[in-house]
Order: structure tokens, then C-alpha cells, then sequence
């Protein structure tokens, strides 16, 4: 059953038509943003929204070319700095000044981007299983599997793709879990087929920046210079964050790795962190410990 949510739908500065979902609606107005990972969209968030209604305002925005998002017609364009933008330009159409963001995987580096351009616009930051580094084992991992979703013939075609991929991430999780946890990224075509709810074009650039990525990595081994895998100084928005943060891991995951953690602590001595056991890359935030620390942390505020 679906939370009852208000749909939201804005321009962005170079024209898109975006999509985005509001829950409740708080006279105390505590708002959280919550932005989802790279290929996913504003429906990952329904389970979050659900439990922080009527205390909290949720906005669940889908990135573009994403859900019912606008496709854009320059791929290139589907990269952070322009998701950063579109995050901006949604809270001043709704009039809001600050928010507590909750971002997943890669809302999580939006958010911190958010954090280092206006931090007076954060009273929060939620990272959920992402830190300024992406170890470059991840990072392979992660261009492989996403250019692998898709085409199949059938629902069951599409849930054993999801399972065979995320499987590592979600230990011993029951048959329906898969079902659920597939419907939330993929949609119907008009031949009635499963497809990916997002623009191919989101995965083919993808691929080139990782590509060209590559090569950069590359040189600055051979200069025996530091390796990293995002393209922007990550550390640096990071480090100079002043909104209490709370980096929500999953205890198998391979991109926020425990000598990351602790790099990401000695940086931030003041940032929580929570373990969820039996989860890789990404909590799905229903978790019995990612709940708790969630409604610990956002009453903390």
C-alpha cells in the first residue's frame, strides 16, 4: 500500500521537467530531503517516509532521467554538479531555506556538495553507506553491475537479474524481499516488459567518465601520486562539513570499508556511525538498526 504523498513537478534552470514526492506536512517544519544512488529513484524512500510522517516533512525527489523525471537530451549533463543544482532549485521552488538531507550512495556525495556550497541551508547530513572515497574495487563493481541491468523478458527475468546482482548486499533476505526490492527500480514499457525506470543514456555515461577516470588513475599511479576514484575533491567537502553527520554502514559493504570509516573519523571525530549487520551497498533504511539510529539522530537535531 502506498503512503499517501503529494506530487511535486518543477523546472529545472536549463528547461527539464522534474518529479519529485512530498509526505506530510508539520506545523514544527522539520524537513528531510532525501536523495537516492545513481540508478535508483524517489520510490526507494516510500518505507522512510512512512515511519517519519507527520514529524517530519519528506521530499523525495527523482534525479533527471530518472523515474518520472525528464530525460535529458545532453547526457553529459547527468553528472553531480548538476544533480547538486537540481537539489537547489527544488527547495527554492517550494520556499524552503534548510533541510536535513539523507542521501543514498550517491545522494550521499550530493549531499555533501550541498553541505560545502550553502552549509547555512543544512541543519543535517545523513550519508548512507557513502564516504568522500570510493575504493576503486567498488568502483568497478559498481560500472559493471549497472551496465548489466536490463533487457529481459519477464518480472521473474528482472527479480533474479536484481537478485543475482545485490544479493552479496542483502544476507539471507526472504524470496518477497526480491520482488519488492525489484519493482522499486524498474517499470513497464508499453509492451508491457520490465525495463530499467531511467534513461539508458545515465549508464553510457556512466561508462565514459569511468573510463576516462581510468586513464587519470592511471597517470597519477605512474606519478605515484594518490589513487581516488571520484573526480572532485570529496575529502575537502568532507572535512570542512560543519552539520552533524550520521554515516549509516552496511557492516558487508565494500565502498564505505572499515579503514575508510576510520579515515572518514579521524577527519570528522564528531560524525555517529552505525553499523547494520547482514548489508552491503546500501541499507535499504528499514532495517531495525538503521531505523533507530535514524529517530535517535534526527530528535538529536
Amino acid at each position: 500500500m502506498v503512503t499517501r504523498h503529494d506530487h511535486i513537478r518543477f523546472r529545472s534552470r536549463d528547461g527539464l521537467t522534474l518529479y519529485g514526492r512530498s509526505y506530510g506536512a508539520p506545523e514544527n517544519g522539520r524537513i528531510l530531503l532525501c536523495l537516492p544512488g545513481l540508478t535508483r529513484n524517489c520510490k526507494d524512500f516510500e518505507s522512510t517516509a512512512k515511519r517519519l510522517t507527520p514529524d517530519w516533512r519528506v521530499l523525495t525527489p527523482d534525479y533527471r532521467g530518472r523515474g518520472l523525471s525528464e530525460w535529458d537530451s545532453k547526457p553529459d549533463r547527468y553528472v553531480l554538479s548538476q544533480y547538486v543544482e537540481d537539489a537547489w532549485v527544488l527547495l527554492d521552488h517550494l520556499g524552503i531555506r534548510t533541510v536535513v538531507v539523507l542521501g543514498t550512495s550517491l545522494g550521499g556525495l550530493v549531499g555533501m556538495l550541498m553541505a560545502a556550497d550553502q552549509p547555512e541551508r543544512l541543519s543535517g547530513l545523513v550519508l548512507n553507506d557513502i564516504g568522500p572515497e570510493i575504493p576503486l574495487a567498488a568502483a568497478k563493481r559498481i560500472s559493471r553491475y549497472v551496465r548489466k541491468k536490463g533487457p529481459v523478458n519477464s518480472w521473474a527475468d528482472a527479480v533474479r537479474q536484481d537478485r543475482l546482482q545485490y544479493e552479496s548486499s542483502f544476507a539471507n533476505a526472504p524470496d518477497e524481499f526480491w520482488e519488492d526490492f525489484t519493482r522499486l527500480s524498474w517499470r513497464e514499457n508499453e509492451q508491457g516488459l520490465p525495463v530499467p525506470d531511467m534513461d539508458p543514456a545515465v549508464v553510457a555515461t556512466l561508462r565514459r567518465n569511468y573510463l576516462r577516470d581510468r586513464v587519470i588513475q592511471r597517470v597519477r599511479k605512474l606519478m605515484f601520486l594518490p589513487t581516488r576514484a571520484l573526480p572532485f575533491d570529496a575529502w575537502g567537502a568532507f572535512a570542512g562539513c560543519r552539520v552533524p553527520t550520521l554515516l549509516i554502514r552496511g557492516a558487508l559493504s565494500d565502498v564505505t570499508e572499515e579503514s575508510l570509516v576510520q579515515r572518514m573519523l579521524r577527519a570528522r571525530p564528531d560524525m555517529r556511525v552505525i553499523d547494520v549487520p547482514d548489508r552491503g551497498h546500501a541499507p535499504t533504511l528499514d532495517e531495525n538498526e538503521s531505523i533507530a539510529a535514524l529517530y535517535q539522530y534526527l530528535e538529536s537535531l
